[in-house]
């Protein structure tokens, strides 16, 4: 065989496996990226759940703190309500975001959001409904009559 044949052949081998590393490290360096942005989300996400656990703590301290003080009779009706209310929101909202973690794709998230903006939009376009009377007639007469 001739060695410039050879030579070439080698050449052109070692061509291919040149570009062959060079795209390896192109698919590791953006594997690392994609995995980056999946561990800064992951993150952020973990952040807002400690927020959202913080609520829940916040509330039940106010309340393990009006029993403790013994204000839990005095504690205003609305007040304890606006307490649980901040419960019941911070551990929906946790327990909406982790579920959504767990068992959603981003995409189905987004869509779900979208769908949801959707109902919103079509909801304020309609009328608002009435509370009159004729609409709950009272089944009883009213005091003085």
């Amino acid at each position: 065989m001739d060695p410039n044949l050879v030579n070439q052949i080698l050449t052109i081998i070692a061509i291919v496996l040149f570009g062959w590393d060079i795209w390896q490290l192109a698919s590791s360096r953006k594997n690392e990226e994609i995995q980056l942005k999946e561990k800064q989300l992951h993150k952020a996400q973990v952040k807002i759940w400690q927020h959202f656990a913080n609520g829940i703590t916040h509330n039940l301290v106010q309340i393990t703190n009006a029993i403790k003080s013994k204000r839990m009779e005095t504690l205003k009706t609305d007040e304890l309500g606006a307490i649980l209310e901040g419960l019941q929101a911070s551990a929906h909202a946790l327990y909406t975001s982790l579920n959504e973690e767990r068992l959603f794709s981003e995409e189905e998230i987004k869509q779900r959001q979208l769908e949801q903006e959707q109902q919103f939009k079509q909801m304020l376009k309609q009328p608002p409904v009435s509370t009159s009377a004729s609409v709950f007639p009272l089944t009883h007469k009213p005091v003085g009559e």
